[in-house]
């Protein structure tokens, strides 16, 4: 039997069909566990999530003949900080089959990814329980820990307001509302190419984007039908706001789109979403330890910005993490 090797493709080089039955097998237990989806692990999936507006992304692989043992990827965005931005490749789909665990495979793959990247980027992940002590060998640093929000009574939120509207696609509007709101910690850009990547053109999920307008947009809301812990409630994927009251209005909104659809309560992901808008919006934090993972940010960066980026607490939402 031949030796492992690693392998380092880009997204136009892989063969999605058998890397999504690989990641489907290697998550077999936990998908099981936590009586997930495999929706999400489609080769149509994997194909839209490694083309991002920045880049494709990158692949390690630990191969042994024509089988897969170990593989993460990065994909490339852009994060900002204070009026700068630098690529932030974002680490995602750690994965090793069962009987190749404890052998520094993920550790291989990860290493072997970092080697690709240039000194002025920096990367960032989210890694479960399992596969963190190898981020953390590696100099990777913990920066903040996202707390989960639910609201279990959405239908108790009637509130609307007229200056809330759907929109389809995102445009050069949402640019405006952007520049004007400096936001001073870390965190991914949310221009239009990106945000219409990630929801509009989203290939299997469906999305509804809701904007708060005046005479300019003063915010926006994502939210989506999702079945977590084997419920289904909304799932608000983003929400900005130039104001508390704008983000209240939003999420009373979003609250009032779920109770249409028939779902019972709505969560969210934040480190940044101020007290008056959780408590307007019925949102009740929910312990970390209650929760089947601890949604915790990891970063590491070696040049001079990203290794200050590092040091500073990044603006986080549900739809930074992994949850597509």
């Amino acid at each position: 039997m031949s030796e492992p090797a690693i392998a380092i493709q880009h997204a136009s080089e892989l063969d999605y069909p058998a890397y999504a039955a690989f990641q489907r097998e290697a998550y077999r237990d936990l998908l099981v566990r936590t009586k997930a989806t495999t929706a999400h692990m489609t080769p149509e999936q994997y194909r839209w999530k490694y083309n991002p507006p920045e880049g494709p992304a990158r692949i390690a692989r630990v191969v042994q003949g024509e089988e897969t043992l170990s593989s993460s990827a990065i994909q490339p965005l852009r994060v900002t900080f204070e009026g700068r931005s630098v690529i932030g490749w974002q680490c995602m789909d750690v994965a090793t089959l069962p009987q190749a665990r404890r052998k520094g495979l993920l550790l291989a793959t990860l290493r072997a990814l970092m080697e690709t990247i240039p000194s002025d980027d920096l990367v960032f992940g989210f890694p479960n329980a399992g596969s963190i002590a190898a981020f953390l060998k590696l100099e990777w640093v913990e920066n903040v820990i996202l707390t989960t929000r639910i609201n279990p009574l959405v239908r108790l939120v009637k509130k609307r307001d007229a200056r809330v509207e759907r929109v389809e696609k995102f445009d050069s509007e949402h640019d405006v509302f952007e520049q004007r709101a400096t936001i001073e910690s870390p965190c991914v850009d949310r221009r239009p190419d990106y945000l219409n990547w990630r929801y509009t053109f989203h290939p299997t999920a469906k999305y509804a984007s809701f904007v708060y307008r005046t005479s300019r947009c003063e915010g926006i809301c994502v939210v989506r039908q999702a079945r977590v812990m084997d419920r289904d409630l909304a799932l608000v994927m983003e929400i900005f706001g130039s104001t508390p009251g704008v983000q209240t209005a939003l999420l009373s909104h979003a609250a009032d789109w779920a109770h249409s659809a028939g779902l019972p309560m709505m969560a969210l992901m934040s480190t940044s979403l101020p007290l008056s808008t959780s408590v307007r919006s019925l949102l009740v934090p929910v312990p970390h330890f209650l929760l089947p993972k601890r949604q915790v940010l990891v970063v590491h960066g070696s040049g001079e910005l990203p290794a200050s980026l590092m040091k500073k607490r990044w603006e986080l939402r549900t739809g930074d993490w992994d949850v597509f």
